[in-house]
């Protein structure tokens, strides 16, 4: 149940603007951003220590994936193939188009429900998969977006009918190469309060009683110049702290 929001303008000095929070049993050992492939040593990306694979990561090309699993698909089942491993095969690619439309012809029910990220400073393309019928490709418009664990801006899902319009009105970070910038943004992947205040699975940041909780935070930027910027925070925000960006330190790509 993941949350990824981001701004998309191919125009902008930094077409990406992207915050992403990763909810997972606390139990499930995982390492922060680095190269940890060593047959793709040109991929930097968190580890998902029990599968081999990530949930986010970028190239040296700067296309980067981010994977977040579909409603009620939490976790794997036997016979399935690792999700993790969708994000490095998008990153085996050079252009976001070419990822996706080689992924688009994997063998769907070989996987568990997914929504796929594929971006770059020029195109963002969502991936989706049941788990049953066919995984389709979507180009996404500029603009403002939101997506958890159903459709990219759906206001069913709670998440992004308490969240959205909020990030409309936040300014952008204007520089974020300086972790400061990005203050507006990690206050509000921090927020412990959602929709419905006896429901944590709404809010942003998340603790739960069976061991379900957000694990990282990341602020990535990419500019037009095909640079990039990401911020890893692992763990949560110290809500006792006015500073929630203490915890973050830049991530080597």
């Amino acid at each position: 149940m993941c949350t990824v929001v981001f701004h998309f303008d191919p125009e902008a000095a930094y077409p990406l603007i992207l915050a992403g929070n990763r909810d997972e049993m606390k139990n499930r050992p995982a390492k922060p951003p680095a190269r940890h492939w060593p047959d793709r040593g040109e991929v930097v990306g968190g580890l998902d220590v029990e599968a081999g694979g990530t949930w986010m990561a970028i190239n040296e090309a700067r296309v980067f994936a981010t994977l977040l699993n579909a409603k009620q698909s939490l976790g794997p089942e036997p016979g399935k193939r690792s999700r993790g491993e969708l994000p490095l095969d998008a990153l085996d690619f050079e252009a976001v188009a070419d990822a996706a439309e080689a992924l688009e012809t994997l063998e769907p029910s070989a996987y568990r429900a997914f929504n796929l990220l594929i971006i770059d400073s020029s195109a963002v393309f969502l991936l989706q998969n049941d788990g049953e019928t066919q995984i389709q490709a979507h180009r996404i418009s500029p603009g403002l977006h939101m997506i958890s664990h159903s459709d990219l801006n759906d206001p069913r899902d709670a998440r992004v009918r308490w969240f959205k319009d909020a990030f409309e009105r936040l300014p952008l970070p204007q520089d974020p190469a300086a972790l400061e910038g990005w203050t507006a943004w990690a206050d509000m992947m921090a927020s412990l309060e959602g929709e419905d205040p006896k429901n944590p699975l709404t809010a942003l940041t998340i603790n739960t009683d069976f061991g379900f909780q957000t694990r990282c935070t990341a602020l990535v930027a990419l500019d037009r110049d095909e640079g990039a910027v990401w911020w890893h925070g692992e763990g949560q925000a110290d809500q006792n702290r006015a500073n929630k960006l203490s915890h973050f330190h830049k991530v080597e790509i």
